[in-house]
């Protein structure tokens, strides 16, 4: 026996909507339980005949999605909810995943991917369409290690090194003789911190550098 699953469609733009109508058609397990245009509509039917799924925009005319999306959660913590929405974002991606989204897809995913999103978050997925997900994996990145570094924006550890002696008073051709490079080197290493830290003399260097933190406590 073929499971029959309700469907909740919350969209406002009537072109949009009839795409998803057309969408959980070609889905013989997803029955469409309404499709409604607004937060009012939508909160009727939840508190009414709460449904298996709701696929809900953010931007509403009378409020937010992600209004919806808590609701349905107050009512029953495992409801299932999925977001298609224009917006990409991070900030709204990582909203409605704080207010109980089940899965985030964007509307100019291919309509065949809807259907398939709600069987996926049925069957214990997290239906998210690929552009976003790159998106959260690089949010949720732990940060590099200190040893690293960024070429056009952090400081090399030789380059730290030769911003030391600067702070400490010496010469190009003092920091040359300790580190047993030409002055030339040591020049271009100077004009790479200059670059990096946006100045452009010794001076604002070490200013800049203390005000960054990159200087050796006591420098």
């Amino acid at each position: 026996m073929v499971r029959q699953l309700k469907v909740l469609l919350v969209e406002d733009d009537p072109l949009c909507r009839a795409r998803l109508v057309l969408a959980l058609d070609t889905q013989r397990e997803l029955t469409l339980l309404a499709d409604v245009g607004s937060v009012a509509e939508a909160t009727v039917l939840i508190e009414s005949d709460l449904p298996d799924v709701m696929v809900v925009d953010i931007g509403l005319p009378d409020g937010s999605g992600l209004d919806l999306i808590r609701r349905c959660k107050e009512l029953v913590p495992n409801s299932l909810c999925l977001v298609n929405t224009v917006y990409g974002d991070e900030a709204h991606v990582l909203a409605a995943l704080a207010s109980g989204a089940t899965g985030y897809l964007l509307k100019d995913a291919p309509l065949s991917d809807l259907g398939e999103a709600i069987l996926s978050a049925v069957d214990g997925g997290a239906p998210i369409s690929p552009s976003i997900a790159s998106a959260l994996l690089t949010h949720l990145q732990p940060p590099r290690d200190q040893t690293s570094f960024d070429e056009n924006t952090h400081l090399s550890p030789r380059e730290s090194e030769v911003l030391d002696y600067l702070a400490r008073g010496f010469s190009r051709s003092e920091i040359s003789d300790t580190l047993g490079i030409s002055i030339n080197t040591v020049s271009i290493y100077i004009k790479n911190i200059y670059r990096k830290l946006e100045v452009n003399s010794g001076k604002k260097a070490l200013f800049e550098a203390r005000r960054q933190g990159l200087l050796r406590e006591g420098l």
